[in-house]
Formats: C-alpha cells, sequence, structure tokens
C-alpha cells in the first residue's frame, strides 16, 4: 500500500519516518522510489533529528531531488521548528472521512 492510501487508511501516525518524508518528495526516480529516496537521505542524516540540520545543498546533491523537493522538506523542517519552539499542544492531525 503507498504512503497515500496508508495515511488516508489509518492516519499519518501510521506512516514511517520514510513514508512521511516521501509525502514531501511526492516522486522518485525512474530508479528508486519516493520512500526509497526519503529512506536514503534519512540514513544519510541519521534519522529526523539529522535532517534538521540539512541545508539545501546538502539535500540537492541527492539525485531526483530538485528546488521544489528540497524547498518543501525544508518549508517543513522549519514549521515543524517554530511549533517546537512556541510550545504549547499540537492536535493530532485527523483526515477526511
Amino acid at each position: 500500500m503507498k504512503p497515500r492510501e496508508r495515511m488516508l487508511a489509518h492516519g499519518p501516525s501510521a506512516l514511517s519516518d520514510g513514508e512521511l518524508l516521501a509525502m514531501l518528495i511526492g516522486s522518485g526516480t525512474p530508479r528508486e522510489t519516493a520512500v526509497d529516496l526519503a529512506e536514503r537521505i534519512l540514513k544519510e542524516f541519521g534519522g529526523l533529528q539529522g535532517l534538521v540540520s540539512a541545508s539545501y545543498q546538502n539535500l540537492a546533491r541527492f539525485t531526483g531531488m530538485g528546488f521544489a523537493k528540497c524547498s518543501a522538506i525544508l518549508s517543513a523542517i522549519e514549521i515543524a521548528m517554530r511549533l517546537f519552539v512556541r510550545g504549547g499542544e499540537v492536535p493530532s492531525a485527523e483526515l477526511p472521512a
């Protein structure tokens, strides 16, 4: 089952870190799925915690990672950091039925 289908069926918390990152990446390459690319990126950075320190240049060196995909990941990291810094309770995401 693809990440989008799993998310709709079971919610975002059911997805692995790689699958969540793949959702931001959107598509892979002819040789690699978005999930495979995401997992390779996470491995290179040591997981989500290490990904926080990624720069555009760090991400763009992966085949298949262009401006749009790098920008989406960096934007998501910035949103997460702002939520963390501002504190407060973050409600869980709910998807339409």
